[in-house]
């Protein structure tokens, strides 16, 4: 699927758990901060699209973070993320075109992995 960068001041969806999740650029303008529910987390300079396991995701390397993403409005939420990455000039890997798989939320590799570490180890 074709990612567009979509201009925009923030980017927002739910994730599987039902938290809200929002994008918008640092108040410097030089990083890429996201909330939770409101609560603001810090700030990061690199952001890629992480398709784990067939699955689908933003990572955010320098902190460690990732989150699953709606498979239905993916393109549209990497468009706008990317677009944001770009103003606030981070490093931004989100390719022009990405697989996304039909009907599913996805986490990045390392989340994935480490959940189903968990899982086996827990078995």
């Amino acid at each position: 699927m074709k990612v567009v960068d979509r201009e925009t001041n923030s980017v927002a969806f739910e994730d599987p758990d039902g938290d809200k999740i929002e994008f918008r650029v640092s108040p410097g303008g030089d990083r890429l901060v996201y909330s939770v529910n409101g609560a603001e987390r810090p700030p990061s300079a690199h952001v890629r699209w992480e398709p784990g396991l067939g699955l689908a995701g933003i990572a955010l390397p320098d902190i460690q973070k990732g989150f699953p993403i709606p498979a239905a409005s993916a393109v549209e939420i990497l468009g706008g993320v990317r677009y944001l990455a770009n103003r606030a000039g981070i490093k931004c890997e989100i390719p022009d075109d990405v697989d996304v798989p039909d009907g599913k939320f996805g986490l990045p590799n390392e989340i994935a992995n480490q959940m189903l570490s968990s899982k086996e180890s827990s078995a």
